[in-house]
């Protein structure tokens, strides 16, 4: 049956995590007996686009859809649209409104890098230590500020 569906309508974000978005959407149109496959535009802010596609059964005019769109970056901006078609493919749909979110921060996924230089000998012992920041990829957002512990052999300062 070759049907042209409506452009998916009242997209919302559910839920917005470190890397995945929860989003959710209606079509307002009776699609109960068919198979849709929709296409997700997941736009990191200054990157290309990615194309995802999902393949679900159509519902009532009253249902909902939702998906998980998993995989993003934490602490990232990015921009989502739908749009649908029946299969077989034969015409997409017109694309949604476009949603914006930012995604949360998380932990960092590595340490910074250190060096350790020490300096004179005995009780007049001098450590300097020097470490280079995270990048934004690497710290999964701000990092606020950084701990250090010092630990001699018989207490920790």
């Amino acid at each position: 049956q070759r049907v042209y569906p409506n452009p998916p309508s009242n997209l919302i974000l559910e839920s917005v995590q470190s890397t995945n978005v929860s989003l959710m959407w209606s079509f307002n149109a009776n699609y109960l007996s068919l198979e849709l496959l929709c296409q997700i535009e997941v736009k990191e802010i200054a990157t290309d686009c990615e194309m995802r596609n999902y393949s679900m059964m159509g519902g009532p005019s009253d249902s909902s859809h939702s998906v998980i769109v998993d995989g993003l970056k934490p602490d990232s901006s990015y921009t989502f649209r739908i749009r649908c078609a029946t299969f077989p493919i034969w015409k997409w749909s017109e694309w949604s409104e476009q949603r914006a979110c930012r995604t949360l921060e998380a932990l960092p996924s590595v340490g910074p890098d250190i060096w350790l230089q020490i300096s004179g000998n005995g009780l007049n012992r001098t450590a300097i230590i020097i470490w280079r920041f995270l990048s934004h990829d690497e710290g999964n957002g701000k990092i606020l500020s950084y701990e250090i512990l010092a630990v001699s052999e018989n207490k920790v300062q």
